[in-house]
């Protein structure tokens, strides 16, 4: 399985797994179904009035993927199913007009080939793009590839007992704090050189970014305040 690292906008690498042409083809066959059954309803439906038919139907069939990956965080109804989405190579959630630059590029990739220099484009490609992903910088990942634990599955925080000291860190992504967690278990495991200069340089970020002077704490009693403060304040 492909793999591609992007950087976030916190100079903080993420790895994800790259969606499979397989998995694309399954998705995109699920959304076709989805419109082409929409399109067969709004036609009976509105049989007798062709214009109203006209309205109902050509947006639908138009749209529907760029107001989808716009709307629900990169997912179509078929990349939710298949736990696939799309993401910005440029570390942040893709913009409006990134997603417009790839559902432009919709109809040489796919309407206008059948497919095939999208398939083409993705099989060649290092990262799996189509055209229109490598023009709005995008990428399909597969959600089920992460190597982390969710945030949500992190136990033993109490909110009665646990002090918030940086309500500020609620401006990093679920993302970025899984990578807290990483380090810190990565530390918890094997307490070496390497992994304490990785948590030192990851706390000298964070403190950068958040405007923290002293703060008197160890590196890892700072890691562990600075996600249990995100979890409960995102929770």
């Amino acid at each position: 399985m492909k793999r591609i690292e992007i950087v976030t906008s916190h100079n903080i690498s993420i790895v994800y797994a790259v969606a499979t042409t397989f998995e694309r083809f399954l998705a995109a066959t699920v959304d076709g179904f989805i419109v082409v059954m929409y399109s067969i309803v709004m036609g009976s439906v509105t049989e007798s009035y062709s214009i109203l038919q006209y309205l109902l139907v050509v947006p639908v069939f138009m749209f529907y993927h760029f107001m989808f990956e716009v709307y629900n965080d990169g997912q179509s109804i078929g990349k939710r199913l298949m736990k696939i989405k799309v993401v910005s190579l440029r570390g942040r959630k893709p913009e409006i007009s990134d997603l417009f630059l790839r559902w432009i590029f919709r109809m040489v990739d796919i309407t206008f080939s059948l497919g095939m220099i999208g398939v083409l484009s993705i099989l060649s490609t290092l990262k799996s793009q189509r055209i229109g992903d490598i023009i709005a910088h995008t990428a399909v990942i597969n959600l089920k590839g992460t190597q982390f634990v969710r945030l949500d599955d992190i136990e033993g925080i109490s909110n009665l007992e646990h002090t918030i000291k940086f309500p500020k860190i609620t401006k990093y992504t679920d993302q970025e704090m899984l990578l807290v967690k990483d380090v810190i278990n990565r530390l918890n495991r094997q307490p070496t050189e390497v992994n304490r200069k990785i948590a030192m340089d990851l706390v000298f970020k964070i403190k950068e970014d958040l405007g923290i002077d002293q703060v008197g704490m160890g590196v890892k009693e700072f890691l562990d305040q600075v996600l249990n403060d995100y979890i409960i304040l995102t929770r």
